[in-house]
């Protein structure tokens, strides 16, 4: 019987690994008669309806394991899983703190504990949890992944670049990691560590228009306007209506003395709700250039009307006090010209 039973143990476990959910439940099925109570067999069984998201089927085997082996901490980290991805966190922080009970050197419930911290945004908490569960051997990724978001937010840099480099260390496959690295370095203006990063991540996942603006970004202020078109113009492709990079692509236009497109693509962003001041300047500057003198006024305007307080504010009361001088000068000429 014993050797029956750890056969079919772990024909189960391999056909698990694999994902061969059936011939999973089979072999745990057989266990199960050589032994109703085999707790391995009944968390096994919860295992596989876990990873097919059978919940409540997971959660009662589950249960029958832990009401068999009440010592056991997994069957309760589980349990807190199942309740966390069901939105209930109070009933998951409850099985993760009873499991920390039952193994107080068990990693598992420390870390799963930071998650439900970090979603009530009681990032304290989650600090404490995810360092406890490194410091009892955690390896996942995840963890690390999270601390750096927690120093992100307190504007920690070095140490939030530290972990996202910990999490890529660990899983070289995961994008998130990248671009969270690559948000880092851009915030330190370590701009060619950045682009590492952020191709990096585009390698792995092409579909990312937060990266592709960042990349552009990089580009336009490294002065490479064909690399900075080419990243926004994919942005524009991946997020139609979102007016970041319409506005930013015509910043390169402007920069390519391309006034038309440039236009085009700051009215663009204007339609898409863009109340950015350097926009309606730039559409103003366009004005002046093609001599539309009405045009102009208006959109350096509106800039002030947006931020009366930006620098640019200088540059446009000069340029529409002189517009209107030579405005009134014209209309002048007109009149006198009238009456002789």
């Amino acid at each position: 019987m014993e050797t029956n039973y750890s056969a079919h143990l772990q024909q189960a476990k391999e056909a698990l690994a694999q994902q061969r959910h059936g011939d999973a439940v089979c072999s745990y099925e057989q266990i199960l008669e050589l032994d109703s109570r085999s707790v391995d067999a009944l968390q096994g069984l919860g295992d596989v309806f876990f990873e097919k998201k059978e919940y409540y089927l997971a959660a009662d085997h589950y249960m029958k394991a832990a009401s068999i082996a009440p010592s056991s901490a997994y069957a309760h980290v589980r349990l807190g899983r199942i309740a966390e991805l069901q939105g209930r966190l109070e009933d998951a922080s409850g099985s993760y703190g009873y499991a920390m009970q039952l193994d107080p050197d068990d990693f598992r419930p420390h870390q799963f504990l930071g998650e439900i911290s970090f979603k009530q945004k009681n990032f304290d908490a989650a600090s404490v949890s995810y360092h406890k569960a490194i410091e009892l051997g955690s390896r996942a990724p995840f963890v690390r992944y999270k601390l750096g978001r927690i120093a992100l937010q307190e504007q920690d840099y070095p140490t939030a670049a530290d972990y996202f480099q910990q999490a890529v260390s660990l899983n070289k496959k995961n994008f998130r990691f990248y671009a969270a690295l690559g948000d880092v370095h851009f915030l330190q203006k370590q701009f060619a560590r950045a682009k590492s990063a952020y191709e990096s991540a585009i390698a792995l996942n092409s579909e990312l228009m937060n990266v592709h603006m960042k990349l552009g970004q990089i580009a336009l202020q490294q002065k490479r306007l064909p690399k900075a078109s080419k990243s926004f113009k994919k942005a524009v492709s991946l997020a139609p209506e979102d007016f970041r990079p319409y506005q930013l692509l015509g910043e390169v236009q402007f920069a390519q003395k391309a006034f038309d497109e440039a236009k085009q693509n700051y009215e663009r962003a204007i339609s898409l709700g863009s109340k950015a001041t350097f926009v309606f300047f730039k559409l103003g500057r366009i004005a002046q250039i093609k001599q539309d003198l009405e045009a102009t006024t208006s959109w350096y305007e509106k800039a002030i009307s947006l931020n009366p307080h930006t620098t640019l504010v200088f540059i446009t009361s000069w340029v529409l006090r002189t517009n209107r001088s030579k405005n009134w000068k014209k209309r002048s000429s007109a009149t006198r010209k009238r009456f002789r």
